[in-house]
């Protein structure tokens, strides 16, 4: 298969679902609306016409339609050279973390706490009602707060931010939280 003839394909598939007449070929799939069940629907379709296994990851990797088409094209048949790595007693330093856990723990001060402290993060389920399916969890590890996505913050719509799988949103978030906490500014 040729890269222009996926090319093609890929531009009468953003014409025909998002109804988008015009777009550059090193445009960011994300800047287009690639994400969700539209990023998922598109390696989908794009897996039955070439016949091969493509996965939504691919659009994180190859972010626009010329880097994924090459990729597509001459990329698959590239071998990777596995190496065994030399072992490294060099120091690391960690400049940023972040984390979501349950029982409210939004911070690693919350986290070192609750493990130094032999707390507990078990709480009464609070998701959904016990008597209405079948299933005998009273209590379990939930997360607080996973409805209050900013989808704004992140120049996601709305209905696209209600679609998204909660662990994509809650990773966009932790990042972010991560650059912080190492005071690196990504938004002016």
């Amino acid at each position: 298969m040729k890269k222009e003839e996926i090319q093609e394909w890929i531009l009468k598939y953003i014409k025909d679902k998002l109804n988008i007449q015009e777009v550059d070929l090193t445009q960011t799939f994300l800047s287009i609306g690639f994400y969700g069940k539209v990023a998922r629907d598109f390696c989908h379709k794009l897996s039955s016409w070439l016949k091969i296994e493509i996965s939504p990851v691919l659009l994180w990797e190859f972010t626009d339609i010329n880097s994924l088409c090459e990729h597509l094209v001459n990329g698959r048949q590239k071998k990777y050279k596995v190496t065994k790595k030399k072992k490294n007693d060099e120091d690391i330093a960690i400049i940023g973390i972040s984390c979501s856990l349950p029982a409210g723990i939004t911070n690693i001060d919350q986290f070192w706490d609750l493990l130094s402290n032999g707390k507990e993060s078990i709480s009464k389920n609070i998701r959904w009602d016990n008597s209405q399916i079948k299933t005998n969890t009273e209590y379990g590890h939930f997360l607080d707060k996973i409805d209050t996505f900013d989808a704004e913050f992140f120049s996601i719509p709305t209905r696209t931010a209600e679609e998204m799988d909660p662990q994509h949103r809650l990773l966009l978030e932790n990042t972010m939280h991560a650059f912080e906490d190492a005071a690196i500014r990504l938004l002016a």
